[in-house]
């Protein structure tokens, strides 16, 4: 049976990731029409860094953190020595980042904007440390981390509106879109020590503890490595190729995907841990009924974005952004994005949970072998398209690997619950 506190804590993280979903909304059309493509292309540019280099200082711990915080909730004692060491490893991770990124960029032929925004991106990684995900949905309260960003969302968005009027305020821009993270880390981390939620201690550091938890991560920091041949290895293949124009229409289309994307998030942080724990104790049962209740809804949201697009999609798209004629891209992303989704159910509640998370390095880090050679080579022949054409052929892969490791390392431990249901 679910429980009523799961309940609450989705469908309150849906009432936050709909503002989620409409903040953007008020501000990347008003955006995308004054800085112009190119422009927006740079936006496309210092967000998609900025996110790559916070996911390297993440380091995985965002699930394999949660998952040991979720085992241990119960032990104030455990659960401090844990964060305090996962703490220390992600400093350690941007300290490096911060000194070998920036020595590299020195001696790359880049324009002054590029690097200037390369190296502030940098800086701001520092947020991942500020805002330990993984803490909160280790603890089941992914709503506390929700509201605080959305609020201090919601107060960057009048500035947009008074600073950037044109392509010459790019960096006023950029730095709305950044900046909001820095507050959101500082207001978490005084949330944190106020309600005594966790404690950092120095003393709690420990070598073989931050080593051990480490490992755990890389394991999932790997996988996900390699899915950043579609997340952020792309943007960065089409800014090269085709320039900053074309940069700016994939901007524009991954922004709408990200809205879409947000629909599933609050399941994904909500029933995370729970499904950890049930797992962990053998409860076949309501495991199963777990996991399909994910999946019919995570079905659901995806043909349902799909019918709504195909029948107002061109005709939004054409008012609030004339310039840009991306409907065609538009439902290829989707139908694309619906397959991660799917992809993300086998991940986060079948192969985590069960302890193989080893074979996701190995099918993520093969789709990347196949991914660079595949994505070029659509491009010649489908230029553009072939962006996106090579992301939906490689995340069907993906989705029917990930449904062999689950089949055969899952499907037999709780056969008798898939039977009997």
């Amino acid at each position: 049976m679910i429980e009523n506190n799961v309940k609450k804590e989705t469908l309150y993280l849906y009432l936050i990731q709909v503002s989620n979903f409409l903040i953007p909304l008020l501000t990347f059309p008003y955006l995308a029409a004054k800085l112009g493509v190119e422009s927006f292309g740079k936006i496309g540019f210092a967000t998609t860094l900025f996110f790559l280099f916070t996911f390297i200082v993440d380091f995985g711990f965002i699930l394999s953190g949660a998952k040991s915080i979720s085992l241990n909730k119960e032990s104030n004692d455990i659960s401090d020595v844990i964060y305090t060491n996962i703490q220390f490893s992600k400093t350690i991770i941007f300290t490096l980042l911060l000194v070998i990124s920036s020595v590299i960029i020195f001696f790359i032929d880049i324009n002054k904007l590029d690097f200037y925004i390369i190296f502030f991106c940098l800086l701001f990684s520092f947020t991942s440390i500020l805002t330990p995900a993984y803490l909160f949905n280790g603890l089941g309260k992914n709503s506390v981390l929700a509201a605080v960003t959305v609020i201090v969302r919601l107060l960057f968005v009048i500035p947009i509106f008074f600073l950037v009027d044109d392509a010459g305020d790019i960096w006023y821009a950029i730095f709305l879109q950044l900046l909001p993270y820095v507050i959101i880390g500082l207001l978490i981390q005084s949330i944190i020590r106020k309600n005594r939620i966790i404690n950092f201690k120095f003393s709690l550091i420990n070598k073989e503890i931050a080593i051990k938890e480490s490992r755990e991560s890389f394991e999932n920091f790997i996988a996900s490595f390699f899915t950043l041949g579609f997340t952020y290895l792309t943007p960065l293949v089409v800014k090269g190729v085709f320039g900053d124009y074309a940069l700016g229409l994939y901007t524009l289309i991954e922004r709408l995907i990200s809205a879409l994307r947000q629909m599933y998030v609050p399941i994904n942080q909500s029933f995370f841990s729970k499904v950890c724990v049930i797992y962990e104790y053998e409860d076949k049962r309501e495991y199963v009924a777990y996991i399909k209740l994910i999946f019919k809804i995570f079905i659901s949201i995806g043909f349902l974005v799909i019918l709504l697009n195909n029948l107002i999609g061109e005709y939004i798209l054409g008012y609030l952004f004339p310039k840009y004629e991306i409907f065609n891209l538009l439902n290829l992303a989707i139908i694309t994005q619906l397959f991660i989704s799917i992809a993300s159910i086998l991940v986060n509640f079948v192969i985590i949970p069960s302890g193989n998370s080893k074979f996701l390095k190995y099918i993520y880090m093969l789709a990347s072998i196949i991914y660079i050679p595949l994505i070029f080579t659509l491009i010649l022949c489908f230029e553009f398209l072939g962006v996106f054409l090579s992301m939906l052929i490689i995340e069907i892969f993906i989705l029917i690997l990930l449904f062999s490791v689950a089949y055969f390392k899952v499907y037999g431990n709780f056969k008798g619950g898939f039977d009997n249901d």
